[in-house]
């Protein structure tokens, strides 16, 4: 049986994509910084096998330079490049999309900077559709840290948590044990319904347990997310670049690259993987936004031949190489690179 395999390192961008300045990301690069801010701090970037594959290589493709620390070399085992996003955005769900063939060429609707962020019909709608005592946060925030702060409050009064990002997404925090897991699905599903009116993507149901200075988040998440407008292929790191945490970010990178052979020794003849990333994310950028960038594409596989595959034009390549791989019908955008 043929297989495909995606590996997506959420945020791993490569460098500045051509159009980062009307991001506000111009010089942006999440891998180079992490790299030269490691060096800098006498712990170069170890990836050796992911080096091996040809990361370096690529990034060197996307913006004319190697990371610090790795060295030039040549011999690898992947067919290695970079992909520029087509997509109007640079969120999650644009880049999943275009990755897939679909390519978003509309706005999505995203929710205010300042607090609340939530339209105030918004959240009342919601407390009078399911019942619940009301919402806690309302604000731009990261997922661990707001369960932190908010979550005594919501384990006392049973008001939800509900917070959004720089993706188009409006997410929901609550309890398993004291809320009740299938109760938040039931009022993410209402939520869903409720957004579609300001063009959101995403509704996700953040469930957590524990107590007082212990919460964690479950592995119970679940997304409502909007279809793609026409038939596809188809997150650690992604939090500790919003958190602006480069050394957390390059610890993820490292445990990753260390558990890689693992996967690696476990395709057959046939399979065809692919490592790459959604968008950039750069943890020595200002703000908490994810950032304009290239994305790296390594395939690799048994009979896959190691070459350079230069810089694609669209995340869709990824998808369509894919599609071909599989002697699936060919998708409306992105060209075999293989």
């Amino acid at each position: 049986m043929t297989r495909a395999f995606i590996l997506l390192l959420d945020s791993l961008g490569v460098g500045a994509a051509p159009d980062a300045a009307s991001f506000g990301d111009a010089g942006a690069n999440t891998l180079g910084h992490i790299a030269q801010w490691m060096l800098a701090h006498s712990q170069p970037l170890a990836l050796p096998h992911l080096e091996q594959l040809g990361l370096g290589a690529a990034a060197a493709l996307a913006y004319g330079a190697w990371p610090a620390g790795m060295a030039r070399r040549e011999g690898f085992s992947a067919a290695y490049g970079a992909a520029r996003e087509r997509s109007t955005g640079k969120d999650t769900q644009s880049g999943h999309w275009e990755i897939a063939g679909v390519p978003v060429d509309f706005e999505w609707g995203y929710f205010s900077l300042r607090s609340p962020s939530f339209p105030k019909d918004l959240t009342e709608n919601l407390q009078a559709r399911t019942g619940i005592s009301g919402c806690l946060g309302n604000c731009h925030a990261s997922g661990t840290e707001i369960i932190q702060r908010l979550g005594d409050e919501h384990v006392r009064t049973g008001k939800v948590i509900v917070y959004t990002s720089a993706d188009s997404v409006f997410q929901i925090a609550a309890h398993e044990d004291h809320f009740g897991l299938d109760r938040l699905y039931s009022v993410c599903e209402t939520a869903f319904e409720l957004v579609k009116p300001y063009n959101i993507g995403r509704v996700i149901a953040r469930p957590f347990v524990g107590s007082h200075g212990h919460y964690q988040r479950t592995a119970n998440r679940r997304d409502f997310a909007v279809a793609p407008p026409s038939p596809t292929l188809l997150d650690h790191v992604r939090d500790v670049g919003h958190r602006r945490d480069v050394a957390g970010y390059a610890q993820a990178l490292q445990a990753f690259d260390r558990r890689l052979p693992e996967f690696q020794s476990r395709l057959r003849s046939g399979d065809l993987a692919v490592i790459t990333a959604d968008h950039g994310c750069d943890p020595t950028w200002q703000g908490s936004d994810h950032t304009r960038e290239h994305i790296p594409m390594l395939f690799f596989g048994p009979e896959v031949k190691a070459m350079p595959l230069g810089v694609s034009s669209s995340f869709s390549d990824i998808g369509q190489t894919l599609a071909h791989h599989l002697a699936l019908k060919p998708l409306s955008h992105g060209h075999n690179v293989l």
